[in-house]
């Protein structure tokens, strides 16, 4: 995935992005809890604050690795499936408010 240059200086979160992905792909089992700054190249543009991917979803797949990412996106949406079905059955009149609050 290639990002031109004009565009990182008005998005760093782009970056952050790119180097995730290119992340997942040097280490497909994952680089360790909390280890996405030591391996991201994005540190050097962002020297001021912690380089994070912001983004629960990548970083699952570069902390802990392709099969744990799955894991936890196939959760996620089991999760609001279950949610959303929960709702329609009325059984909980906190249900509703409780699937909103999820998303």
């Amino acid at each position: 995935m290639e990002i031109k240059n004009d565009n990182l200086e008005k998005n760093p979160r782009l970056i952050m992005y790119e180097s995730s992905l290119q992340q997942i792909i040097e280490y497909p089992f994952g680089v360790g809890c909390g280890n996405y700054s030591a391996f991201s190249s994005t540190k050097h543009y962002f020297s001021r604050m912690k380089a994070y991917p912001h983004n629960i979803i990548l970083e699952m797949f570069i902390e802990f690795g392709i099969l744990c990412g799955l894991i936890f996106v196939i959760y996620l949406f089991y999760s609001l499936k279950k949610g959303y079905l929960n709702i329609n059955k009325k059984s909980n009149r906190y249900s509703e408010l409780l699937f909103y609050l999820a998303i």
